[in-house]
């Protein structure tokens, strides 16, 4: 399917209300009330007759030996599974060993146990002969293995410890010591009952070196000096925690602190870096409180710490309380914006799971996905509510697309469900964080997610920038379930309660079904219907011999009332078709802020009133139409209207009413400008080029301000240049090219303080090269071969980025003198890496004679180039191998087409390469070009069907 930019390798019934829909079979049919669970003890793979309810953890921990001890007291109850003649537990125990298991109670005196170890399950078993009480202590002194990290590929679970080297004097005798838990790491550290599904209060005391800076879930309670350079660190009791966050580090470390909420805040970074988690810091005080607001309930802990780790295999681990997050990520500049970017990402999906995890925990590891998604997403709602994510819901539409994109193929190519991804999952003993995260299902669950918060926060009808309504009902489960354990539809269940759907039928839809529909809208007077089918790429599911179940779809409906004013029908279709009664002049879009996992393909009868209203769409709005329009291109069930529609968008685009959008019109122009390439190469083209010409001079008029190029500051809009330089390489006429060529010479002799933009630097170097002179093309030449220093300080190019575009602007020279030299140059640096860009203008030239130039070139130098290319054990060999593969896609898989002439030489060239050669990979090459250019000549056959139509 078509994105945008690829072919440059980039990218009227009155009163409308949801009552006046209550009889149509658009929505699941749910009861009033949804029945709670019972709350009941969830099931262990473990048995046992006694349960603990309280651990008392007390480690000893010397960083020069290789070994820690513990003492443990589990205090532990009968929990009705009876067993009159012995007392027995069964906890978890891995590379332990226990040295001595005593069983107490109130009335008696201690038992001895028995321990019999089961080695391959890492599980120990504790026996007292006899009948015991209710309620009794376990006492256990066991050993420990501490696991030494030295590099990134060692493990870090249970119990490890480190060293590293301080940003101060570099001395490397900085110490760590720190435990990993999950999934099942917390049996190295102490016996227990490792599950997910049990959680129960932790108190823990660590004896380790004085000089060292302790951290736990629990808050430090009180600091004993001991002989020799200890001390006992005693913490606070947790709350009922799941084993795999709990945790504790002890090291040299530096911290920053702040009070938020009512509770201390602190980043420990590694010695010397302490300025560096001031970022980290900022973001947490800022963050927690909104969380707080969000889902309705204070932190639930005293204290909260990030700490910063030189190794730490997940990258992160949202210990409760106590986040470790490998120092890399943790530790950045401010000025660093990609960074700092990713860093609040980070910060806000591990703040969530202190609530959605850790607080309430999913108590299957197969539902890691859903943890993790909702982790994710909702940290990035936060993010966009403090203004730190201001582009939050136009990402989750460019995060559908990259997932439709993969998600519409059959065979080898199809995309699991997530029930598929996740079923056959192991969650045994050797399972790790990795291997429990299928990335599919997580991503796939972002999506449903999104999806879902939409569905309930638009039972509003109303256009709303927040998920008020869906953190208030996530507030809710966070009320029922708190310190528990539960599984992923409870979740749900409760959700339900606070939404007009039936979230538990649109869970298990998009749990269970692959792939996403296409809704095909279209209407008979003020009747629309809606029929969808399941999306496969340039194939129609009905003639295929596949799954295509209706799925649960949010319709999303955007519409104007009576008085003009936008509302938001908030309905699901579950069936095949449905219609509803609404003049299609109150029709502004479905899927409102593109915020379904679907495509909407509109017939021809809908499109002009669609068009008419885009005024009432959001950015998000147009985008997702874009989307639709563009990335329909190409299949043969829906090119037709595709086309139409996104041509008479586009024409909407250049009017005056039209408030003028960067992000929308980036995204339109280089949809447009695949188009352009597609056309230019598989069709008459004259047509569309004149149309062309006209549309792009509507659009110059329409931004204007052009001569402000000349002048531009480093703070510009970025999707301002973009769309700029869009305009002006679509429209190469004598404005636009004496103004890049001005430009240009600016560049080459500037004064003080001229900038240009990197985004506007493809246009200014082909445009210029179009009409270059000797003197310019030489200096366009000398960038290729050396970028000019003093040009870097007024750009925000990279060398290389500069020295790119030199090269790929070779081409787009009319002197047929230039042109030859640049041929020549191309030929005589053949062995360069990305040498083939410097034919990307030939894609670009609409004359039969400039085909034949590029074509008869390549020819003549195809013989020698491909026999070099086989050289075995040579990298030169290897790279002119890549360099002829990229040229044949450009040469043989663009240019010559469409023309019989073309074709036919392009043929012949084939058959007698393939018969005078060895195997040199043309055969295949061939392959992948007539896959790439299906679609292509899908487009270009419509074309020439709606020439007239559309285009004159």
């Amino acid at each position: 399917m078509l994105g945008p930019g690829s072919a440059h390798n980039r990218r009227t019934a009155g009163g409308i209300g949801i009552g006046h829909y209550a009889g149509q079979a658009l929505y699941f049919h749910k009861a009033a009330t949804s029945e709670k669970p019972p709350d009941l003890m969830r099931p262990l793979t473990l048995e046992n007759a006694y349960l603990p309810t309280r651990y008392a953890v007390d480690v000893k921990v010397d960083y020069a030996k290789p070994n820690f001890s513990g003492q443990l007291v589990a205090e532990v109850d009968r929990t009705g599974i009876d067993n009159d003649d012995e007392f027995r537990l069964v906890l978890h125990a891995h590379k332990l060993v226990i040295m001595s298991a005593q069983v107490s109670c109130e009335s008696q005196p201690a038992k001895k146990a028995q321990i019999a170890y089961d080695r391959q399950a890492q599980t120990v078993t504790l026996t007292v002969p006899e009948k015991l009480p209710n309620k009794v202590s376990v006492h256990i002194s066991y050993m420990g293995q501490i696991n030494t990290i030295k590099t990134f590929k060692d493990t870090t679970q249970g119990l490890f410890k480190t060293n590293y080297s301080d940003a101060i004097e570099g001395r490397s005798d900085n110490l760590i010591i720190a435990t990993h838990m999950q999934p099942h790491g917390a049996r190295l550290v102490f016996p227990v009952i490792d599950e997910l599904s049990l959680k129960v209060p932790i108190k823990l005391s660590i004896e380790t070196r004085d000089d060292f800076s302790v951290a736990s879930v629990g808050i430090l309670e009180k600091k004993d000096q001991l002989e020799d350079g200890m001390a006992k660190f005693h913490f606070k009791e947790t709350p009922p925690i799941a084993t795999s966050v709990f945790g504790f580090v002890a090291g040299h470390f530096d911290h920053v602190e702040a009070h938020v909420s009512g509770i201390p805040v602190r980043v420990y970074a590694l010695k010397g870096e302490a300025e560096n988690a001031q970022a980290a810091l900022s973001l947490i005080t800022k963050l927690l409180p909104t969380l707080e607001d969000l889902l309705g309930c204070k932190f639930p802990l005293d204290k909260l710490d990030f700490v910063a780790l030189p190794f730490l295999s997940d990258g992160a681990m949202e210990n409760w309380g106590l986040v470790t997050v490998i120092s890399s990520q943790l530790l950045i500049m401010d000025s660093d914006e990609v960074s700092l970017q990713s860093l609040h990402q980070l910060l806000a999906h591990e703040l969530v799971h202190q609530w959605i995890g850790n607080l309430v925990t999913f108590e299957d590891w197969r539902d890691l996905w859903f943890n993790e998604a909702f982790a994710t997403w909702f940290g990035n709602y936060a993010l966009y509510l403090v203004g730190l994510y201001p582009n939050f819901k136009l990402n989750m539409i460019l995060d559908y697309e990259k997932m439709m994109d993969r998600d519409c193929f059959l065979g080898s190519g199809i995309i699991p469900s997530i029930h598929d991804c996740t079923k056959s999952l192991s969650t045994g003993l050797e399972c790790s964080t990795s291997t429990l995260f299928d990335r599919t299902a997580y991503e796939k669950g972002i999506n449903m997610l999104n999806m879902a918060a939409n569905l309930v926060q638009q039972d509003t009808l109303k256009v709303s920038k927040t998920y008020d309504r869906f953190s208030s009902a996530v507030s809710k489960v966070i009320q029922a379930f708190k310190f528990k354990s539960i599984k992923a539809f409870e979740f749900w269940n409760v959700v339900n309660d606070h939404a007009s759907a039936d979230l538990n039928a649109f869970y298990h839809s998009w749990v269970r079904q692959s792939a996403y529909p296409i809704l095909q809208v279209s209407r008979a007077d003020d009747t629309i219907t809606i029929e969808q089918n399941r999306f496969i790429f340039n194939s129609d599911p009905k003639s295929q011999d596949i799954e295509n179940s209706p799925y649960q779809v949010p319709l999303s409906i955007k519409v104007l009332d009576d008085n003009g004013d936008v509302k938001i029908l908030n309905l699901v279709l579950s069936d095949r078709r449905t219609e509803i009664n609404l003049p299609s002049s109150r029709l502004v879009l479905f899927n409102f802020n593109g915020s379904g996992y679907h495509r909407v393909s509109y017939s021809e009868m809908l499109i002009g009133e669609i068009c008419s209203n885009v005024k009432y769409m959001s950015t998000e709005d147009q985008i997702s139409f874009i989307f639709d329009s563009g990335k329909l291109l190409g299949q043969e069930l829906y090119t037709e209207n595709s086309l139409k529609t996104l041509i008479a968008y586009l024409r909407v685009l250049s009017q005056p009413e039209w408030k003028l959008d960067y992000e929308v019109l980036t995204m339109a122009m280089n949809y447009l400008e695949t188009l352009n390439a597609i056309l230019l190469h598989f069709s008459h083209y004259s047509a569309f080029q004149n149309w062309l010409a006209r549309y792009t001079a509507e659009l110059w008029s329409k931004l204007g301000n052009w001569d402000n190029l000349t002048n531009i500051q480093p703070n510009y809009s970025q999707n301002e240049m973009l769309s700029r330089n869009s305009i002006l390489l679509l429209s190469r006429n004598p404005d636009s090219t004496s103004l890049c060529r001005r430009i240009f010479r600016l560049l080459m002799n500037p004064k003080p303080g001229f900038f240009v933009p990197k985004e506007l630097l493809s246009a200014v170097f082909n445009l210029t090269m179009a009409v270059a002179n000797q003197k310019e093309y030489k200096q366009i030449l000398s960038m290729v071969k050396n970028s000019n220093s003093s040009i870097l300080a007024h750009t925000n190019a990279s060398v290389s980025e500069l020295q790119t575009v030199a090269v790929s602007s070779l081409s787009f020279c009319e002197s047929e003198e230039l042109l030859a030299k640049s041929l020549n140059f191309t030929m005589t640096n053949i062995d360069s890496k990305l040498i083939e860009l410097s034919l990307l203008g030939f894609q670009f030239k609409p004359s039969k004679h400039h085909r034949l130039k590029i074509f008869e070139w390549y020819n003549l130098h195809y013989d020698q180039w491909a026999k070099k290319s086989l050289r075995k054990g040579s990298d030169w060999a290897k790279q002119l191998a890549s360099t002829m593969k990229n040229m044949d896609l450009i040469i043989l898989g663009d240019i010559m087409q469409y023309d019989k002439e073309l074709i036919l030489k392009r043929k012949r060239f084939v058959e007698e390469k393939l018969a005078k050669l060895s195997e040199h990979g043309l055969k295949d090459i061939m392959e992948e070009i007539e896959a790439q250019n299906e679609e292509k000549k899908i487009i270009g056959k419509y074309y020439d069907r709606l020439e007239k139509e559309v285009f004159e």
